[in-house]
């Protein structure tokens, strides 16, 4: 019977080799996570994902649409404004038409020269208001329309001045009078515009016109009208 012999080898690892060994798998490690690297990044770069820009197309459109809403506005504001314009012209023309109508076609069959009610409105100024006279001449002839009317106004107002009769000429009321009276020189009609001062206190009850006519003759009419009833009549705000 053949008997094993078993030899037991002692070799000798010094601590300069087991570092050495240490050293070279640490290297080779690295050298391996390098190159794992670099072949992911050229890999990436074949296979890169195309730039979606839907994103800034989006926000392009957002900030155009942004930018014409904001350009409607403008121009919707604009012909607002020019259509209370165009509205404010509109009824100003038909006042003025109203007006010439009643001047070319007078209801009161009337010969010789006629005052118009005046017009009287109350400014946001206390006791101060604006008033409009019209003379015309009556009902037109042939004769009549080819005559110039010449003449003047007296027009005064009468009231109460801290409890007491008052009577006020209007050259003392009116700043763009002065000291004269209204003249008038016409061929049609005459129209007269102003703006009195109420001194404080005192409270207007009515307006005396009187119209004292020189040429092509002589004539003289005297009319009164109660303040209040003066004040309801149409007046445009910047007519004077």
């Amino acid at each position: 019977m053949t008997r094993e012999i078993h030899r037991t080898i002692i070799r000798w690892d010094s601590p300069v080799a087991r570092r050495r060994r240490r050293i070279g798998v640490a290297l080779v490690l690295i050298a391996a996570l390098t190159g794992a690297y670099y072949a992911g990044s050229q890999q990436a770069l074949y296979y890169r994902l195309p730039y979606d820009d839907s994103s800034d197309a989006l926000r392009t459109r957002a900030i155009a649409l942004e930018t014409q809403l904001a350009i409607d506005n403008q121009t919707l504001e604009q012909l607002r404004g020019e259509l209370l314009i165009s509205q404010g012209n509109i009824e100003e023309l038909e006042r003025e038409l109203a007006f010439y109508r009643g001047v070319i076609a007078p209801e009161e069959r009337i010969t010789g020269v006629l005052l118009r009610p005046p017009a009287l409105r109350a400014t946001e100024l206390p006791g101060v208001y604006a008033y409009e006279l019209v003379v015309q001449q009556g009902t037109q002839t042939t004769v009549s329309g080819k005559r110039v009317y010449q003449g003047g106004l007296q027009v005064t107002i009468l009231g109460q001045q801290d409890g007491q009769p008052e009577i006020l000429p209007l050259e003392s009321i009116d700043d763009a009078l002065g000291t004269a009276s209204i003249e008038l020189s016409f061929r049609y009609f005459q129209r007269w515009q102003g703006q009195i001062t109420l001194p404080p206190g005192f409270e207007p009850e009515e307006m005396s016109v009187e119209v004292v006519m020189t040429t092509p003759e002589k004539q003289s009419v005297d009319y009164n009208y109660r303040w209040e009833d003066l004040l309801k009549s149409d007046i445009p705000e910047d007519s004077t």
